[in-house]
């Protein structure tokens, strides 16, 4: 998920809050009012530093920790922690194994296959809140490629709090927390407001770009512990748009849950190809999946969002605002969050998305891989194989139908052409489809033979 954090000096996060309650874009029919409410309260939270309306100013100035007059203590720290409820247990990620739902990803080397290299593996969970004791520590980098499985496994608590999934990032947070509701969230939000800190949000942490990055110092909040989740049999603002009914899951889902939920719904819904994945960055970052061409991309199938955004009171202090934006509630920040970044404006709840029928004859995977080499003769696989099977690739793909999604891999390995030419020099292509129906089908039998036709076997 993108970064709270925008150049755009307008951001609900830095400038003057406003609901986006105009409903000019709504189409046919009558809208609802906006609907912009006092989020639930963020309870005891400390007092504001003592600079508070410079906190709260447009623009960059994010506080560090040569600033006294807004670094967070330890006190202040403590009495957000407080407000974090820590008593209360925060399981749920622990993996036990397949068919087990996994509940976050888990990275490359973690013993025994846990997310988050194993935080959270006592009794009582995850904590409420990570910081850094000792701030020195916040500018070293958490995980090297160089450093290897038993470094990344020992890595201190922090380090693994924020951990993304791709671990390219060049920027530490100073505090992270795992809220467990809305509550939770608000306090964060004022606490960072306050104390001018950056703040990013991850769930998963897939984020390839780091786009859900601040400068270091900032709050990290991590949604992947809101994972409510309910079936709602009628889209009642408008039935047309899922006649299948709809799935409200909090930010912290991730595709693999949501599958097995709404199976026993017998529904379906649009995802994307890694199970891992976290469903606020896919549905509103895009999201082309494996039913895309049936079933719409990840942005097509959002139904409603709901979202935290700060603003200020008259007096210049932060005011946490719950907003619920769908087509016909605060349609702008509808239209602005689906594919503009969900985490630009606000942190998100819960997203409520459209419900699939299971089509006939169920959902078929197709995979192939095939090998071969840069050879420059006429072998079989080979350079001028490999050429002739490109044209006729090319042409099978205009063939296929709406309930036909690809996701073909090419790779080359070129560490062997020193020593043994061109004919050492392979190329690996994986064939990878779903096919929104039966094999039974005449589509499927079609799309079937034509694929044999391009890789010249006799069985696909």
């Amino acid at each position: 998920m993108p970064a709270l954090a925008s150049s755009d000096k307008t951001s609900p996060w830095q400038g003057t809050w406003r609901s986006f309650g105009d409903n000019d874009i709504c189409g046919a029919g009558s809208c609802d009012p906006a609907d912009s409410v006092q989020a639930a309260s963020a309870g005891a939270l400390p007092s504001p530093p003592r600079n508070a309306h410079a906190a709260l100013k447009d623009g960059h100035d994010w506080c560090t920790p040569q600033d006294s007059g807004c670094w967070p203590t330890k006190t202040a720290i403590r009495e957000l922690e407080r407000a974090l409820d820590p008593a209360e247990p925060r399981l749920g990620l622990r993996w036990s194994s397949y068919p087990q739902p996994q509940p976050a990803p888990v990275p490359t080397g973690s013993a025994n296959n846990q997310p988050f290299y194993g935080l959270g593996d006592a009794p009582e969970g995850l904590r409420a809140l990570y910081y850094y004791d000792d701030v020195a520590e916040m500018q070293r980098p958490c995980f090297t490629a160089a450093a290897g499985a038993a470094a990344w496994n020992s890595a201190s608590d922090m380090c693994k709090a924020a951990l993304h999934q791709n671990e390219y990032r060049n920027w530490n947070p100073f505090i992270v927390v795992f809220p467990l509701n809305e509550r939770h969230v608000a306090a964060a939000l004022t606490f960072a407001t306050r104390h001018r800190l950056c703040i990013a949000t991850a769930g998963t942490g897939h984020e390839y770009n780091s786009r859900n990055s601040c400068p270091t110092g900032g709050l990290l909040i991590r949604t992947i512990l809101l994972k409510d989740k309910a079936f709602v049999p009628t889209w009642r603002e408008d039935p047309a748009l899922a006649p299948a009914g709809a799935f409200r899951f909090g930010a912290g889902a991730v595709f693999t849950e949501m599958h097995a939920f709404s199976a026993q719904h017998a529904r379906v819904i649009a995802s994307g190809w890694c199970s891992t994945v976290g469903m606020v960055g896919f549905h509103l970052g895009g999201g082309h999946g494996p039913f895309a061409p049936s079933m719409g991309l990840g942005v097509d199938n959002v139904l409603e969002i709901e979202v935290l955004q700060v603003g200020r009171d008259a007096h210049g202090q932060p005011v946490v605002h719950k907003t619920i934006a769908s087509r016909r509630r605060n349609p702008h920040l509808f239209r602005a969050m689906r594919g503009g970044g969900g985490g630009v404006w606000g942190v998100l709840l819960s997203m409520t998305i459209r419900a699939h029928a299971v089509p006939d004859g169920g959902l078929s995977h197709v995979f192939i891989p095939q090998n071969g080499t840069f050879c420059p003769d006429s072998r079989p696989f080979g350079y001028q194989w490999l050429r002739a099977m490109w044209t006729r690739f090319a042409a099978w793909q205009l063939t296929l139908n709406h309930k036909v999604s690809t996701q073909p891999g090419f790779f080359i390995d070129t560490s062997e052409y020193a020593t043994g030419g061109l004919c050492a020099v392979t190329w690996r292509f994986n064939f990878e489809y779903f096919y929104a129906g039966g094999q039974a089908e005449p589509d499927y039998i079609l799309f079937r033979d034509r694929l044999n036709d391009v890789l010249q076997t006799t069985a696909v």
